[in-house]
Parts: structure tokens; sequence; C-alpha cells
């Protein structure tokens, strides 16, 4: 046949799913269908997704995993492991050795609120990680001991102390009015005293109404007698710590006065003298206050709040405050403790919504509300050298007006190269990037509508996958419901041959969807490589992702099956009315690392008729290369193709497709299908 007489059209896959357009609009190389398949560049076309199998079940505490993160620590004994998985179902956290493909789930917490079952989140510092879910206080997990259920910061004592002036024989007390107050420091070393010239990690600060007990001393023979609190409010291995202002200086201007001899369990409710030398008083540890210019002086210990979320900026962690979700709250740099009480950045705005995610994205730090997105590029101190009120006001800056996340865990920060970070975030409306200045859309190519449960997206996440080169979006889909939800993934590649540069930032084409165990997803290592694990919403168990071609999950099968499945775009290769003849199609595969076989159907169409007619084809994956599919060969003025591999067996590769249509010329009746 002389090749005028017919066209080439070539698929290459590579443009990724498309449902918001007639599957006629969409580009080439877009599918129309891409379930349970994705890409795996720099290789070129479509792969079946691996399966999962079962890292360790937890049996206790509730079988809703609503939160799932992977902890890494520096550790110096062989006998400690530095891999971490750390699990939330219920009231309770659970932790495992994330060494083998394997675990053993052991309890860590079991004393969280009933409530705090939608999300739970941590995030690294030092070599600590600091976990939450949203209702209950902060705590850690300590690199130095891998000790579970630490304290993160210390409650404040807010009750006033009595302190009287008392005879004091062998003191040589300065004369004058002294300050005193007290605090509880947490005592890591376990001996009973804590030497008075050293400034302790982990201390409360004193917040008492009615500041600090004012104590007048009449001779050098007196002394300040305090009565110590009736109870101690941060747990056990705690020492109370006394400070005193020299003469005739005030709160919170002071040193510490005493060391005790015993725990702070131990003395509760007794008295004890205080040194009140000046000269002694000076050499010893002072209370640590923060003090801007012209601002007043505060405690540098000041309670966490309770988190929504939390990240880690310039050194400091920043807070959500979950009790007042407008306000930022933040640690002093190096003290991820210590939160002053003037450490805050407020974000009211004309909708009055809350603040719902945190990220760190290109030296900046990101604040999203529902509504809107507002970046942060230095966080206000009392070492700037201006009045930290001022500085607030000057902090924040929107770049995104009426769209912003609607879940805690709705951002993820992903690299392309050579053009620096770009974030991505859960909007109402489909997924949306910035950059920290301008956005753009990220799921345009979605039915967005039809796609997920709006009303339930504040679970919904994004994970980055580098070993993927892609963003994962965890998701309800549109027929979940409060009491049941259906969890599917999406995948948006970013690998720099597949993207797609559009009017504003790179379009990342997606494939899926896939089933998911459920939204609690996190990326970890094993074997020296990336891996992702994921928490089940159907029982407490936490997932391996990526391992076989059987989902042990068993979501869509008892026995495991992942259905896979394509479509490509609606053919009219000779324009809309127009006849036309396929005469041949190819598909093509580089690899036979597969076995088996599955079934391609070609769907032609006349716009005028109401029903269309199909043709099938076999691909034998035992096959390298173009195979050519001549029982296809049907006419008609429209055409797709479909591929299906439902059995549970090994999906080959496929890497390009290949249509040879009759040019117009040569094209008879399309009326007929024989």
């Amino acid at each position: 046949m002389p090749r005028n007489d017919y066209q080439e059209l070539i698929v290459a896959l590579t443009g990724g799913l498309n449902t918001s357009a007639d599957p006629a609009e969409i580009g080439n190389d877009e599918l129309a269908e891409s379930t349970g398949l994705e890409y795996r560049p720099p290789n070129v076309g479509l792969f079946n997704t691996p399966g999962r199998s079962s890292f360790a079940t937890w049996t206790a505490g509730g079988n809703l995993m609503h939160g799932l993160v992977f902890a890494q620590f520096d550790v110096t004994s062989t006998a400690d492991e530095g891999k971490r998985l750390i699990g939330f179902a219920g009231t309770s956290a659970f932790g495992a050795c994330a060494t083998g493909q394997t675990g053993a789930f052991a309890t860590l917490k079991s004393d969280l609120s009933t409530t705090a079952t939608a999300f739970a989140d941590g995030v690294h510092y030092g070599n600590d990680w600091f976990l939450w879910n949203g209702a209950d206080r902060s705590w850690a997990v300590w690199g130095t001991n891998l000790q579970a259920s630490a304290l993160h910061g210390m409650i404040p004592i807010t009750t006033s102390i009595s302190a009287v002036a008392t005879a004091s024989a062998g003191e040589a007390n300065t004369i004058g009015t002294f300050d005193v107050w007290l605090t509880e420091v947490y005592n890591d070393s376990g001996v009973a005293s804590l030497d008075a010239d050293t400034i302790q990690a982990l201390e409360s600060s004193y917040e008492a109404t009615a500041l600090a007990a004012s104590v007048t001393l009449s001779a050098t023979g007196m002394g300040i007698q305090i009565t110590l609190p009736a109870s101690v409010l941060n747990g056990i291995n705690i020492s109370f710590r006394p400070y005193v202002s020299i003469a005739g200086g005030k709160f919170p201007f002071g040193y510490c006065s005493n060391t005790f001899t015993s725990m702070a369990s131990a003395l509760i409710g007794t008295t004890r003298v205080l040194t009140a030398s000046d000269s002694i008083l000076i050499s010893n540890a002072p209370y640590e206050v923060i003090q801007p210019p012209g601002g007043v002086a505060v405690s540098l210990d000041g309670r966490p709040p309770i988190p929504y979320d939390m990240t880690v900026f310039q050194d400091s962690l920043v807070v959500i405050d979950a009790s007042d979700r407008q306000l930022v709250k933040y640690s002093a740099p190096d003290e991820p403790h210590s939160f002053p009480s003037t450490y805050f950045i407020p974000f009211e705005t004309e909708k009055q919504d809350k603040l719902t995610a945190l990220e760190v994205c290109n030296n900046a730090l990101l604040v999203f509300s529902s509504w809107y997105g507002f970046r942060v590029d230095d966080l206000p101190r009392a070492t700037d050298g201006d009045e930290i009120f001022a500085g607030r006001s000057r902090a924040k800056e929107p770049f995104s007006h009426n769209h912003g996340s609607v879940s805690p865990r709705g951002t993820a920060v992903f690299d392309i190269y050579g053009s620096g970070q770009l974030c991505v975030f859960v909007c109402r409306d489909g997924l949306h990037v910035t950059d920290g200045f301008k956005t753009d859309y990220l799921s345009s190519n979605l039915d967005w509508e039809s796609t997920v449960n709006i009303s339930l997206l504040d679970r919904s996440v994004l994970l980055n996958n580098p070993k993927k080169h892609r963003i994962e979006f965890y998701y309800p889909d549109l027929t979940s419901t409060a009491s049941a939800y259906i969890w599917k993934r999406l995948d948006f590649y970013y690998y720099p041959s597949i993207l797609v540069q559009g009017n504003g930032f790179p379009k990342l084409p997606a494939l899926g969807p896939t089933r998911v165990p459920g939204p609690a997803a996190t990326l970890g290592i094993f074997d020296s490589d990336w891996r992702v694990y994921c928490g089940s919403d159907y029982g407490a168990t936490a997932w391996f992702e990526g391992t076989g071609v059987v989902d042990n999950a068993q979501l869509e099968a008892a026995a495991g099956t992942i259905s896979k499945s394509w479509k490509t775009k609606t053919w009219y290769p000779n324009g809309f009315g127009a006849d036309t003849e396929l005469l041949d199609a190819y598909t093509h595969q580089s690899q036979t690392s597969a076995s088996g076989s599955y079934t391609v159907t070609a769907t032609f169409g006349i716009d005028d008729e109401q029903s269309p007619y199909t043709a099938t084809a076999t691909v034998d994956q035992s096959k390298k290369g173009a195979m050519p599919h001549p029982d296809l060969s049907n006419r008609g003025q429209w055409f797709n193709l479909r591929g299906a591999k439902d059995d549970g067996g090994a999906w080959q590769e496929l890497n390009s497709i290949a249509f040879i249509v009759q040019n117009p010329s040569r094209v008879r009746s399309g009326k007929s299908s024989v």
C-alpha cells in the first residue's frame, strides 16, 4: 500500500490520566483510564502497581490507624536500632523496629484522647521526634535513649507559692526585699539534686497570677522559708527549682537559690529555707528570660501549645495552636521545649477561618488555612533589635486568596531539578501548587467532583515518594461516607522527561487510581532504599508497600488481585464526521519478564448511531517488541483502545501504541461493521 494511503498514530502514553475533558478532546498521549498502573521513570511506558505485604498489626487501642511515622535516630549502642515505625490507633501509640520487612508493635502511649482519631503525625528535631494528634499534649521519643512517652515542654506552675522570712542560723544573707518563685525541672540524670549553677534543658516556667512572692529580710541572720507545692505537675523524675531575685530585684530576673536533696515527689507540701545572698545568687544559673528592645521580659520556658500541625523552621519548632487556630506559635531557636509567650504570629482573615497546615518551601514557612496561603520569611524574635510586635506585622504575606489547604497532612514539597522547590496542597476544588509567591492548578486534568468526596478531604494526605518521582495523593473516594471510607491513591509524576510545560508551573501527569488501605502513609528506608508504609483504615495494620504483585490487604478480592486497565483517547483520525478505517494496531513492550496474556478491546462508533461495536485481540506478554493486532481492524468515525488484566497475574510493561489508519480518500463508508 502506498504510504500516502495511510497514516500512523503514535501514543507515547506519557500524558497521564485526563478525566476532565471529553475523551475525544484529550491529548494524544493522555489516557481516559489508568487503573492500577504507574510510571517508572526514566523508563517509558505503563507498569503495574506493585502489591503490599503486612509489616505489623496492632491488636489493642482501636482498629483505625490514623497516623504513621517513620522515625530515624542517631544511636551509639549496637543494642539500639535507629529506625522506628510509630503508629496511632484509638487511644494508643505504638512502635516497632523497622530494620526488617516485618516487625512487632509495642506500646508507647495508651492514654490518648478517644476523640483524637482523625490524624496523627510527627516531626524530627535534633535527635528527637515530637509527635501529636491535634487533641492531646505533644510528646516525644528521645534519640539519646529511645525513650518513649517523653515530655515535650513542661506544664507551668500557676499557683502562687507561700514564702516568709524566718530566722536562719549561720546564714549571711543580704538585707533587703526579694522576689521568690519556683519551677519544676526534668531530672534526666536520676540523681536527687541538680546543680544550682547549671541551666537545665527541660524546665517549666512560673506563671502564677500573683507573680512572685515578695519577702523582706531585715537582718543577715534571716532566711526565706518557702512551702513547696502539694503536687507535682510534670510526672516522674522531677525536681523543684527555687529562684530568688537579688535584693531589690523583681521577677522574672533572678537566680537559682538552692538544690534539694530529694526528688519533688518526696518534698511536696514541706518547707525549705532558701539562700538569699546576692554574692552567691549571681554565681548560680539565672532564670531564663527573653526580652526584646523596649519590651517586656517573659520566661524562655513557656509551655508548648497543643499542636494541630507542627514543623521546623529557622531552628524553631513552629506550631498551629489547636486551642486557637488563628495563631502560629514557635519555640526559641535550638530550644524545642521552650515556647516564650511572646513568640506567636496571628493570622486573622475576613473569612475568620482556621489554620490547617504548615510547610517549609524555598526557605520560607508556608502557613495555610482552608481559604488562604501565607508566606513567612522570618520569625520575629527578641534578638532582632526591634519590637517583636512590629516584627509580627511584617512577618506574613499572603500568596493565595480563596484557595488554601483543607487537610493538616495535605501538603508536600518536591524538587524539579534546576527549578527549586514547589509545594502541593489539597484545596476544595483540587490540588494546587505554589513556590510561596504564585500558585497554579495541579489537578486540572481530573474531574475533581466526580473523583473525591469533598466533605471528607480533611483526612486526605500528600506524600512525596522520591523513589517513584511522584507526589502520592491519598483521598476518600466519591462513594465514601463519614462511617465508611473508600481510600484510593492518585500519583502525580515530576520526573523531568515526562513533565508538560503549562502557562505557569509544569504540569505533572497523573496515573491511577489505585486502592490503598488508608491515608496514614509515611516514607521510610528499607535495605538502603526508599519504601512507603501505609496504615490501614480497616484494621490496625501497617502495610509494607511495593512488594510483589499481590495485595495482601485484599482490598479488591480475597485472592489479593490488583486490577490493571488503560484506555486511550477517542480518536477521530480524519476529523469529526469523517469516516476512518483502522488497518492495524501495535502494542510495544521492551521486556518479557511477565508471562501470560491480556485482552485489548477496540471500540468503534458512528456519531449518529447509538450502539458502538467492538473488536478484540490478545497481547502475548512473552513476546518482545511491536506486536501487531490485525484482529482489531474495523471502520467507523472514531475508535479507542482499552487493555485490561483482572486475573491477578503479573503485568508486562506497555511502552507505546501505534495505530495504522486509512487516509480519507481510501476509506469506504463507515456505516457498517462488515
